[in-house]
């Protein structure tokens, strides 16, 4: 079995490395990282200037045994060189991303750079798992929780029951969205839906350089959590590890009647 594995916190993140560790116990893995943090760069790809990729022949994970690249471009970039480059064309059996340091849990989704190597993934045929763990430190401590349980746990039971979920999902390759807290008490695992009403007050950081021109930080404050039974949001909040099938097609179903009857 082939896994390819991306992120978007960089070739040196803690959890790239936990999660290559991981499952290179049940895959042969492809890792392609990004050579500097790429975090909220959502599903970008470069057209208008050339990628580079290196083979990673220092220590850094030496001790796993993964064929290891670092790509000068963005998640979906990597994603996108492992499967048509490093695997000339052919499908892995899954493309998996993160560990992401940080919750890409509610709208965070929609910025993710992690979550859109998954969707990549996805989008190329392939089964598809983004990891997040909502502690947001750089060289989080993986020690201190039980979550990397939870992550192995979670990538054996989509090994075992892979067709059956295709099967159920119309025959289409799926993808999760999986955040889990770094807590020493993770009580279980939920399949739960997004929490919609988490929102952020954008504001611009105004700073002048050296020579006095102005350059700016993109900054906010999260305003309200959503406690919704059943999202992801609420069963983070009671220590769960989190489960959201993602969709691809972001098609509004319900409105379609209201917009062919008002443009008749």
């Amino acid at each position: 079995m082939k896994i390819v594995i991306s992120n978007d916190d960089s070739i040196i993140a803690t959890g790239l490395k936990e999660l290559a560790k991981i499952a290179s116990k049940y895959a042969d893995v492809i890792l392609v990282a990004p050579d500097r943090p790429r975090s909220a760069q959502s599903h970008a790809v470069t057209l208008t200037e050339p990628l580079r990729l290196f083979k990673v022949n220092g220590d850094i994970f030496k001790d796993i045994g993964v064929a290891t690249y670092q790509c000068s471009g963005t998640p979906a970039d990597c994603v996108k060189i492992a499967i048509q480059e490093l695997l000339h064309g052919e499908k892995p059996d899954f493309v998996l991303s993160g560990i992401n340091h940080g919750s890409n849990a509610a709208t965070n989704v929609i910025y993710s750079g992690t979550m859109a190597a998954a969707v990549e993934g996805a989008l190329a045929g392939v089964p598809s798992i983004g990891f997040s763990v909502t502690d947001h430190s750089y060289q989080v401590d993986f020690s201190k929780g039980n979550g990397l349980e939870f992550v192995e746990k979670i990538l054996v039971t989509a090994i075992e029951n892979k067709e059956k979920i295709i099967a159920e999902n119309n025959n289409r390759p799926f993808c999760w969205n999986v955040n889990f807290p770094n807590v020493p008490d993770i009580k279980g695992i939920k399949a739960v839906g997004q929490s919609n009403n988490e929102v952020w007050r954008d504001f611009i950081v105004k700073r002048e350089d050296f020579f006095g021109v102005p350059y700016y930080w993109i900054a906010g404050d999260l305003l309200d959590k959503d406690s919704t039974e059943n999202t992801d949001l609420n069963a983070l909040a009671q220590n769960y590890a989190t489960i959201v099938p993602v969709l691809i097609n972001w098609t509004a179903y319900e409105q379609l009647p209201l917009l062919t009857k008002i443009f008749e």
